[in-house]
């Protein structure tokens, strides 16, 4: 049992998500692999681990005259497969994730809702893999390597005001994806049985993005500086997924009872604007290239979790 926060993403693990997500500190099973890659130490033999989460985002918006809006009800299953090794020696384990570190899914509004010139959808999606490599140290100390390539999709869409030209909305449309690396460490100290601490960090991954945006239903005032009802272009763009770091403690006042406290700082500034750079440029009818302001913050994510073992 616990409480989560799922600043980060969806929780990787069944027993992490039941712990609230304070696993930095424990990371027991091959979810280490994202948890603390130190704690892959702790799956002896060889390991498969695999599952999803579900998430369900939802969202309100209130406008200053007092009307209000809510999202589109959507659910999504952001999977998660380990597999880990320590191929019969004593003290080294080797893991393989395939996940998705910031989940899969977004928010949608209707086309004639109060949001509809902001936004009608908002999807960001991100599939990594992950290879990792743990070493024991000693018997109260395990490091931890791993790095990752991540494939992040995006999808957005607004609609665009033409009723200065007795028209209904146009609607444009927005559809990139690429990858980009980064890397994470991880440390695992055992303060006899009772006690361990952990400490985490992932670094930030720049994923450089391509793609096509599409301005659809135009005017006719429109379609004639455009060559139609419809116009594409490519798009270029580039996101810095955050870097994350994790400390955490576990206590075990017994052999059946695990109690985790977990302190995460996630730098999420660095989803602070993006900038899209269009191949096709029709300044004339509004369409160039442009700058959006996404105005994330960091935050301190504090976690809290607790495990009892009804038997061995």
């Amino acid at each position: 049992m616990g409480n989560t926060a799922f600043a980060g993403g969806p929780v990787h693990g069944a027993k992490a998500a039941a712990m609230g997500g304070a696993f930095v500190a424990v990371a027991d099973d091959p979810s280490a692999i994202l948890h603390n890659p130190a704690g892959l130490t702790n799956s002896k033999g060889t390991n498969i681990y695999s599952g999803a989460t579900l998430v369900i985002p939802s969202s309100e918006y209130q406008s200053p005259s007092g009307l209000s809006e809510d999202s589109k009800f959507q659910a999504y299953f952001p999977p998660h497969l380990y597999l880990s090794s320590d191929f019969h020696t004593d003290n080294m384990v080797f893991g393989l994730g395939l996940l998705s570190p910031f989940g899969i899914g977004g928010l949608s509004w209707s086309e004639q809702g109060l949001t509809r010139y902001a936004a009608t959808e908002g999807t960001t999606s991100t599939l990594a893999v992950n290879p990792t490599g743990a070493w024991q140290v000693t018997p109260w100390l395990s490091v931890g390597v791993g790095f990752y390539y991540q494939h992040a999709f995006v999808n957005s869409a607004q609609m665009v005001d033409q009723s200065a030209m007795g028209v209904s909305d146009a609607k444009l449309s927005m559809k990139v994806n690429g990858g980009g690396w980064g890397y994470d460490l991880g440390i695992l100290l055992f303060q006899g049985e009772k006690v361990s601490l952990g400490c985490a960090y992932r670094s930030s991954a720049t994923t450089y993005l391509s793609g096509t945006a599409t301005l659809e239903r135009l005017a006719p005032m429109l379609q004639s500086l455009l060559g139609g009802s419809e116009f594409k272009t490519s798009v270029e763009s580039s996101l810095e997924f955050p870097q994350v770091v994790s400390m955490g403690i576990a206590y075990r006042p017994t052999p059946a009872w695990t109690l985790a406290l977990d302190a995460e700082w996630l730098g999420w500034s660095s989803f602070g604007k993006m900038t899209l750079n269009l191949k096709d440029e029709v300044p004339a009818a509004g369409i160039s290239d442009t700058t959006i302001a996404l105005l994330y913050r960091d935050i301190w994510d504090i976690k809290f979790g607790l495990e009892y073992k009804v038997n061995d």
